[in-house]
């Protein structure tokens, strides 16, 4: 499980071009916001106003906290070439307290960049790019704007953190109920530093204790945490239902801040991931003493979707002597 090396665009991604340019220049008369970027032809028509003007690049305001960034940034590649004189780019990076990296300006195709570079993943507002870049072999994502959105794919992201979930190594641990998933996800923390979140706790959180709480008259949503066990299946529906429209959002809200997903139960879902290619790792746990869940509230088959099964069917200290040795394999 390697690192991923990780690019990102600048212009439409962490910088707000658009609407700076519409109210820099006195030229541009029609001061409403822009629809598209590109495609734009008050943008089209002036342009050349850009050309090596330091204060229009430097005074761009940026688009997001870069507290926001929660992965490791290894590139950046943007439209640029010709019109930014070189360093202009990287001051602006660094007076707005983005991540210190090397900037590659191209003229129009960043696809022969980012290849030479050995670019895994990439983040870009423009459809072409996306294409492009994809069909090219280097795996991008699409940040959600209003001027891409008719554009159907299911790698688009609503913000830059949440292409974290793709930029990041990911980890998914499945298993049967009390098998030991939640032991060997700790074990994996307290081992290797590796940070994750429960599907129940995570799903507890963002809708299921809104959802119950009057019916069941929790207080908290740990408290409706920790009541899952004697509702698994309505659990089970109700995650469902909340990836009904995207299978995988709730994975990528969980991937998008933690390392490790822990206790998926549909295989919806999993398909979803996996066509996107958001595990890294897929780690079943199986204890051969505890009996299986029915459908019902476990739909995946745990030794067939595992690229790895840890047989938990001894002691503690057994079992964190495998989760050692997986360790060691995937680090």
């Amino acid at each position: 499980m390697k690192k991923k090396k990780v690019f990102l665009d600048i212009d439409g991604v962490l910088a707000d071009f658009s609407h700076h340019f519409i109210n820099y220049y006195d030229e541009v008369e029609d001061k409403t916001s822009p629809i598209t970027v590109w495609n734009d032809q008050r943008i089209v028509k002036y342009f050349y106003l850009t050309k090596n003007d330091i204060d229009f690049w430097l005074s761009i305001p940026p688009l997001i906290n870069p507290s926001e960034i929660n992965f490791q940034v290894d590139g950046y590649c943007t439209n640029r070439k010709g019109f930014v004189p070189s360093g202009v780019t990287e001051q602006w990076l660094l007076e707005n307290n983005f991540p210190t990296a090397p900037v590659f300006l191209s003229n129009g195709s960043k696809a022969q960049i980012l290849h030479e570079q050995g670019a895994d993943i990439f983040l870009d507002d423009a459809v072409h790019n996306f294409i492009q870049l994809n069909k090219f072999g280097i795996k991008t994502c699409l940040l959600d704007s209003s001027y891409n959105r008719e554009f159907k794919t299911r790698l688009r992201v609503n913000s830059v953190r949440e292409f974290g979930a793709f930029a990041n190594p990911s980890i998914l641990i499945i298993g049967n109920k009390r098998h030991g998933k939640d032991t060997v996800a700790e074990m994996m923390r307290e081992l290797a530093g590796f940070s994750f979140s429960d599907s129940s706790t995570a799903a507890s959180r963002l809708f299921i204790f809104d959802t119950l709480k009057e019916k069941y008259g929790y207080k908290t949503p740990h408290e409706c945490w920790e009541d899952r066990v004697n509702h698994r299946a309505e659990w089970f529906e109700l995650i469902c239902e909340y990836n009904e429209e995207d299978p995988t959002k709730l994975a990528k809200g969980i991937l998008s801040e933690y390392d490790m997903y822990v206790g998926m139960r549909s295989q919806i879902e999993l398909d979803g991931c996996n066509g996107l290619g958001l595990f890294d790792l897929i780690i079943g746990v199986h204890d051969e003493r505890k009996e299986l869940e029915d459908k019902g509230s476990l739909t995946i088959d745990v030794m067939k979707e595992s690229h790895i099964v840890i047989q938990n069917n001894e002691t503690l200290e057994e079992l964190e002597d495998k989760v050692r040795a997986l360790l060691l394999r995937i680090m």
